[in-house]
């Protein structure tokens, strides 16, 4: 009878624990969204989440749309090519790492991706961290997904200070300085981005124009971005950009390597970041000219990074193509032109679980101990009563 009313016990707060979650879900709006913690494949043998895929649909979706003239089966291969190609990239910087005896785990890095998403805040939103999440929502970035990144590329930053120190890379200036003169080069170049299919036809007219009046001698690259050829005004200094391979995009870095010195490019069609942060189509124009020792001189320590990173990068495009992004089923269930924003884990269970635990934990010691004290105290009885009977007859 006593194990009866244990179990009936643990029956009635399992059953209220139960029906918890309904009476939550009655008061809450049935949201479209996917767990941004859900698996979407794996890479190397690591799981792939859909808050890194969402987020790389998000920021190629415009440009995709744009080049495909808005054919959602064009759309589906061209982003799924993209992503899957983002993906492993991300995951080769981890194997390389590996390869090198560094490990990457948030909890190692926490301190330092902490200082960085921080300053992030205070740079960028003046410390209103309101804003800044809610511009993460916007472009569709799950705060996993940052600190990931930010986790990532820290660790990357890393390998900047190990190849030098394994010997991977020329340390000396003597040598750092040759390496530059002979694998770097010097170019200016005028740009306009895609922003709009409209903008296409316009934009490669104007950029035709300028690379013959540069060719002829009609006009200087300095007249031209001034009469506004170009959109992009990433070199303040107006020194130019210094560039070696594995560093640019690969239809300008084969178009700059294949130009001789003074000589002047073609329209060259390629992919940029445009002055919104967006990545688009977008054609340029490209004139190489002499590398300036003075410029290289005052300014060793950034060209020396970009030397190493260019080593890295080469590294790292090796380690790549021995990587692929194995989709699983639900991935494949996707379509990436409409997918839904990802979403954090929803807690209520753990907390109902937590509660339960912990009452259930309470309940199995309690129920027993008040069972067992109620056993004794019936057998206290039993054992008194008697004794107490005798007295009483004999009393009579």
């Amino acid at each position: 009878m006593k194990y009866k009313t244990a179990l009936r016990v643990l029956c009635a707060i399992v059953s209220v624990l139960l029906l918890l979650p309904s009476f939550i879900a009655c008061g809450k709006e049935e949201t479209l969204a996917v767990d941004q913690n859900q698996v979407v494949g794996t890479v190397n043998g690591k799981d792939v989440y859909y808050d890194e895929l969402y987020f790389l649909v998000q920021y190629y979706y415009d440009s995709v749309k744009e080049n495909c003239g808005g054919d959602s089966v064009q759309m589906q291969a061209e982003l799924d090519r993209l992503v899957k190609e983002n993906i492993t990239a991300n995951y080769a910087i981890l194997a390389l790492c590996e390869n090198l005896g560094l490990t990457y785990r948030e909890k190692d890095w926490k301190d330092e991706i902490d200082a960085e998403l921080e300053q992030i805040i205070d740079d960028s939103y003046g410390g209103d961290e309101e804003a800044y999440l809610a511009d993460m929502k916007e472009v569709g970035l799950t705060e996993r997904y940052l600190r990931y990144t930010t986790g990532l590329d820290l660790l990357y930053n890393s390998l900047l200070t190990e190849y030098p120190q394994r010997g991977l890379v020329a340390t000396k200036d003597t040598e750092i300085l040759n390496y530059i003169k002979q694998n770097f080069l010097h170019v200016y170049h005028l740009a306009l981005f895609n922003d709009s299919d409209e903008e296409k036809e316009a934009n490669y007219r104007k950029l035709s124009e300028a690379a013959e009046k540069l060719q002829s001698g009609e006009a200087t690259i300095y007249e031209l971005i001034k009469k506004g050829y170009t959109e992009d005004f990433s070199d303040p200094s107006a020194s130019g950009y210094y560039i070696t391979k594995d560093t640019m995009e690969k239809t300008y870095e084969e178009a700059a390597f294949d130009l001789e010195i003074n000589e002047v490019s073609n329209v060259v069609i390629s992919m940029g970041e445009n002055n919104d942060g967006r990545w688009v189509s977008c054609y340029y124009v490209i004139q190489r000219v002499a590398i300036d020792e003075d410029y290289i001189q005052s300014h060793l320590t950034a060209l020396q990074t970009q030397y190493y990173g260019s080593v890295i990068a080469a590294d790292l495009e090796k380690i790549e193509q021995t990587l692929s992004f194995i989709p699983n089923e639900f991935y494949a269930s996707l379509n990436l032109c409409e997918l839904l924003s990802p979403e954090e884990p929803d807690t209520t269970w753990i907390v109902i679980l937590c509660v339960a635990g912990g009452v259930l934990l309470i309940a199995a010691i309690a129920v027993p101990v008040i069972l067992l004290k109620k056993s004794h105290a019936k057998k206290n009885l039993r054992q008194s009563h008697p004794k107490d009977l005798s007295r009483q007859r004999r009393k009579e």
